[in-house]
């Protein structure tokens, strides 16, 4: 009954109420799926005899956030619509997120995420090279589901039935890929890895929502440039340390830096799309342009590597798919009411 209460919501989500709109909504959804899919599919062409520098791509590309704080002033001064009152609502609400922080409570806030952020790409990186693609986004998006365990478990969230019926279909479709892939060791650790790093994402970003809540396009973007800053300063030695003990051996003319250019390029774009477009789309469709990496990525690796995918396969990510879903519907329903009491003037500021 709530799954279809909520229908009408996700039509008027994606299709909105113009042509504009729609095809705004649209663009963002398959722009965040290609984008993420060009990380996964490029990333993995870095690797060869003479590089296996996972620790350094991962510092680099996370150095690049640093734009994406003078990112968003710039889109804010160049867009000459008019500011709506709900916008201007929500921007008096979170104009000063971090004012009252010092430079110690900001670091002791956005350290634990750095970290979490670096393992989660470290881990998703090294899974790349023993996994597809497509395996790795069909079981990246239970990250949705571990979000939900954790702020259920941390913050006493009340458990819906939606949410429950989720994390069953998630752990369903996570077996059967665990099973397929698990009969060869190589596949095996490369799951494992996959699953650590869903783990890790989903804690940074229960953090990350924790602390910024449901902030302005200026907070959130000014706190993926203070992570970047972190990151830049304060783990630069991790990628020393690693190349030190031979964990990763490379020489500085062996980095392929085409490659960390583009995916570092490709990376800032997706973390962009993901902080602008939720400044002018729902939270349902930034889920759903994730959850679209799942069948660009099966197409390049049929296309590119002739990979095959079999029944079972196909249902597991039928089965995480749909959990995704899933765990999305309660927050655009929760997403649609609060616009709604606002619209009717029942929410005070």
């Amino acid at each position: 009954m709530v799954a279809v209460k909520c229908l009408p919501d996700l039509h008027r989500s994606i299709v909105g109420d113009s042509w504009c709109e729609t095809s705004i909504n649209v663009s963002i959804i398959v722009l965040i799926g290609g984008t993420l899919s060009c990380i996964m599919q490029i990333t993995p062409i870095m690797y060869s005899s003479s590089f296996d520098g996972t620790a350094l791509y991962v510092w680099f590309s996370t150095a690049w956030l640093i734009a994406m704080y003078p990112l968003s002033r710039l889109v804010l001064l160049c867009r000459k619509q008019k500011t709506s009152e709900m916008e201007e609502t929500r921007s008096c609400n979170h104009r000063n997120t971090f004012q009252g922080y010092s430079p110690y409570d900001l670091i002791r806030r956005i350290f634990p995420i750095c970290i979490l952020w670096f393992i989660s790409s470290y881990l998703f990186l090294e899974a790349l090279t023993t996994i597809t693609a497509t395996d790795a986004s069909a079981i990246f998006s239970t990250s949705s589901a571990c979000m939900g365990a954790f702020a259920i478990s941390l913050f006493n969230e009340s458990l819906l039935h939606l949410q429950a019926i989720s994390m069953y279909l998630s752990s369903f479709g996570f077996l059967i890929i665990l099973y397929i892939d698990g009969a060869i060791f190589p596949g095996l650790v490369g799951v494992l890895m996959c699953i650590a790093a869903t783990i890790s994402s989903s804690f940074y970003k229960v953090l990350f929502y924790n602390i910024v809540g449901d902030a302005s396009l200026s907070s959130m973007a000014l706190f993926m440039t203070m992570l970047g800053v972190c990151n830049l300063i304060f783990l630069w030695p991790i990628p020393y340390l690693f190349c030190y003990w031979n964990q990763e051996t490379y020489l500085w003319n062996d980095i392929p830096w085409f490659v960390f250019y583009t995916a570092s390029i490709c990376t800032l774009a997706f973390n962009c799309l993901i902080v602008f477009g939720s400044s002018v789309t729902s939270p349902f469709n930034i889920s759903l342009g994730s959850l679209m990496s799942i069948p660009i990525n099966a197409v390049v690796d049929v296309l590119a590597y002739e990979v095959s995918f079999s029944w079972m396969k196909l249902l597991a990510y039928l089965l995480l798919s749909v959990g995704y879903v899933l765990m999305m519907l309660p927050v655009q329903r929760h997403r649609r009411k609060s616009l709604d009491l606002h619209n009717h003037g029942h929410i005070t500021t």
